[in-house]
């Protein structure tokens, strides 16, 4: 998990499950929050409020936007 990264009760809900009990602010304003050990090659674009969860691996030219679980590989 990021560290640095908290919500108003102090940890991110369900390990990077989603946005639910975050300010929609943090979430809009945060850009993504990825997870330890990803893998997001050149061209790789991240939609506002993305979650990856740690070791997922991104293919090239990807466009990412939502949830990702621990361990995904997008192709």
């Amino acid at each position: 998990m990021p560290s640095g990264l908290s919500s108003e009760n102090g940890q991110l809900p369900g390990g990077l499950g989603d946005c639910e009990g975050l300010a929609t602010d943090f979430c809009e304003l945060a850009g993504a929050i990825v997870g330890d050990e990803v893998a997001l090659p050149a061209g790789t674009v991240l939609s506002p409020g993305t979650l990856i969860g740690p070791g997922t691996v991104v293919y090239p030219r990807n466009h990412i936007g939502g949830f990702l679980p621990a361990g995904s590989r997008v192709r």
